[in-house]
């Protein structure tokens, strides 16, 4: 939890740095005098220009391993508590799963309000059919730009426009209405920037959580 309040806040400062760019969440005014000034202009483009659904399956092997996806820690293995739980309940091995690689953008429809989104820093795997994985399609995209943007505050709050169910708990942004929203893109050096921001950004925080309390 502390991991996702310190980077939140350092989310806020993104924004405020690109508040003035080319174009915002919303479809804001191009502000002209600062891309005049600027080397790098932000395009407004949809985040299905960008990325792609993964819907394949497979069971979990060696190759494939099952793991999970949490708030805290995006793509992730699984515990030895379900370890033990496989070997109690007996073999799953053909169990079909939905297959994600490194770099894909992951999210929990129903949970995304808790901000159940990220980037699969973890690798190739396999997990529950429930979650959405993507792939970037777009070779001019940095996968880290745009883990950085979706993780952002301020866009989960505007895409929550698009939930739908009658029960809270069970409302869902679906994949066609992710697909479906805005992002501004700078040229693909800048995103490289930002992207490495982030990654420093997170190896720092991981850093001060291993430090002693006292």
């Amino acid at each position: 939890m502390q991991k996702i309040c310190a980077r939140r806040q350092i989310l806020r400062l993104y924004r405020l740095r690109n508040q003035n760019a080319a174009v915002g969440i919303h479809g804001g005014r191009k502000n002209t005098a600062r891309c005049k000034r600027d080397h790098y202009a932000w395009e407004q483009r949809k985040l299905g220009d960008l990325l792609e659904e993964r819907n394949s399956q497979r069971s979990q092997s060696n190759s494939y391993p099952l793991v999970s996806f949490t708030v805290e820690n995006g793509v992730t293995p699984k515990t030895d508590r379900y370890q033990r739980e496989q070997l109690v309940r007996g073999d799953k091995a053909a169990k079909k799963y939905k297959v994600t690689y490194l770099d894909d953008i992951v999210y929990n429809p129903a949970n995304l309000k808790f901000g159940a989104i990220s980037r699969n820093a973890y690798g190739r795997a396999v997990f529950s059919p429930i979650y959405v994985t993507f792939r970037v399609k777009d070779k001019q995209t940095v996968p880290r730009f745009i883990e950085g943007y979706v993780k952002r505050d301020d866009f989960i709050k505007y895409s929550l426009r698009f939930q739908q169910g009658t029960v809270y708990e069970r409302q869902s942004v679906s994949p066609d209405s992710f697909l479906g929203l805005p992002i501004p893109l700078p040229s693909i050096d800048e995103q490289r920037q930002i992207g490495a921001f982030f990654a420093s950004l997170d190896d720092l925080i991981a850093l001060h959580q291993r430090k002693p309390l006292w």
